[in-house]
């Protein structure tokens, strides 16, 4: 036999990868073992296709080799899955059986998917009109994101805004449970536009639940750091409509007056802020101011 140097391989697997690299190098079979003469070239080829081949095999997770835990992964994905899909298709009872599988099988998921499933699990409640549970999946996902956030504040935003109209709907110790978590979310440190937003809508939850001095505070806090104009004007707005729900017709006014100096709002904010204002001044048995008002919104105008 001649000895053994780089250009004589005698491992099947080489000549096997060699094969699978689609190279034609000369085969013959030497006491019972395959043996093949190649190039530098060819050998070279040959040593990168295992090369890929070992990286692909480190690249699969470790759990989904684990004879025991691998199939219970794949079930708790393919419930994600369909549970997806029912969600696309709007088949909520699908929606909720398939989630609470993924949750029942998962052992540590990806933050992102967590999130993902607690999101849609709490819509399907919510058309199922189990408000109770939909609160609950929702506070889940808010509770998960202040750990473990990700870049998706469009989202968080949504989970934020339903909750906030769930808040009514309990009990009053529920009602400011969520209220003073809705609170303390909302201290967070969050995109500046994201930030604000939750501000207001915390402040929304505040009024909604009777808490009249935490929304206030809240709408002071989004005043004084709104950096957007709209922002700004919409809480003045919430603030006057406070303001009207208690009669305070001066208060009213004074922030429907505020809310028109603030430049570069949209249109439609500055007509609803004058039907308002009309409205209030008619309250205040100021007619000509009223009427004033109400003649500044152009006739095209959609309030």
């Amino acid at each position: 036999m001649k000895p053994f140097n780089r250009h004589l391989i005698i491992i099947p697997a080489l000549v096997a990868a060699a094969h699978n690299t689609g190279l034609s190098a000369p085969v013959s079979a030497t006491s019972g073992e395959l043996t093949v003469e190649a190039s530098d070239r060819e050998f070279n080829k040959i040593a990168s296709r295992l090369r890929d081949l070992h990286q692909q095999i480190q690249a699969v997770p470790r759990t989904s080799l684990d004879p025991g835990l691998g199939p219970q992964l794949l079930t708790a994905q393919r419930a994600f899955d369909m549970g997806s899909e029912a969600f696309r298709s709007k088949q909520w009872l699908s929606v909720i059986n398939e989630l609470q599988v993924f949750f029942t099988l998962s052992q540590k998921p990806e933050p992102r998917t967590w999130l993902k499933a607690q999101f849609m699990l709490g819509r399907a409640y919510e058309e199922q009109g189990q408000t109770q549970r939909a609160a609950r999946a929702y506070t889940r996902y808010l509770a998960t994101f202040t750990t473990k956030p990700t870049q998706d504040y469009a989202e968080l935003t949504e989970v934020f805004e339903r909750l906030v109209r769930l808040a009514t709907k309990g009990n009053e110790a529920k009602q400011g449970e969520l209220a003073q978590f809705l609170s303390a979310i909302a201290t967070l440190e969050f995109p500046s536009a994201v930030s604000e937003e939750l501000r207001y809508l915390t402040a929304v939850a505040g009024n909604n639940t009777g808490r009249k001095g935490m929304s206030l505070n809240w709408l002071s806090e989004v005043e004084s750091r709104a950096g957007e104009p709209e922002t700004k004007a919409r809480s003045k707005y919430f603030r006057s409509l406070i303001a009207i729900a208690g009669s305070d017709w001066q208060s009213a006014a004074d922030q429907l007056e505020s809310l028109l100096q603030v430049e570069s709002i949209s249109d439609r904010t500055k007509d609803n802020a004058r039907l308002s204002l009309a409205r209030v001044y008619l309250k205040q048995r100021k007619p000509e101011s009223a009427l004033t008002s109400y003649n500044q919104i152009p006739e095209k105008s959609d309030v």
